[in-house]
């Protein structure tokens, strides 16, 4: 009797029937709530949609002024048509900051639409930090390490 006893015990060391159902069950809800929460963020940025031309112009200049490989470029600006027929005419400063290559930016764009001989202006600014090593001119780097190196033997 023992024998049959301990040979039950060792042949039962899987899982039986219900409890691979019940895993499934549950592994099938969970895929559907990832499933279904992952669904709802894509569509949510798909509906995000610009409300007008003057919005795309916005995101367009703000993606040119990032792939600058020059401060004049950012500074001498530029112009965009824009699906409405108008025109976004852009310019930005630049400022150095206590960091080491990393410049603030500041992109004002004026939007001026000709509508039926009326034209309308309008003006947007905004301001961001860059980090662009190429974008440091000849000795400024040198003029920062010293810079920094005459108040760090100031503090002591």
């Amino acid at each position: 009797m023992r024998d049959d006893l301990s040979l039950m015990k060792a042949m039962k060391k899987g899982f039986t029937l219900v409890e691979v159902t019940v895993a499934l069950a549950l592994f099938g809800i969970a895929v559907v709530v990832l499933t279904q929460s992952f669904l709802g963020g894509m569509f949510s940025l798909e509906s995000f949609k610009f409300d007008n031309t003057e919005d795309e112009a916005l995101m367009f200049v703000y993606d040119k002024v990032i792939s600058l490989n020059s401060r004049d470029e950012l500074e001498r600006g530029g112009s965009i048509t824009t699906a409405n027929n108008g025109v976004a005419k852009w310019g930005g400063t630049v400022q150095l900051t206590p960091v080491l290559e990393l410049y603030k930016v500041i992109i004002n764009v004026s939007f001026v639409e000709k509508k039926a001989s009326v034209k309308k202006q309008k003006t947007y600014s905004e301001e961001f930090y860059l980090y662009r090593p190429k974008w440091a001119e000849s000795g400024e780097r040198e003029a920062f390490l010293q810079t920094h190196k005459e108040r760090a033997n100031r503090e002591r």
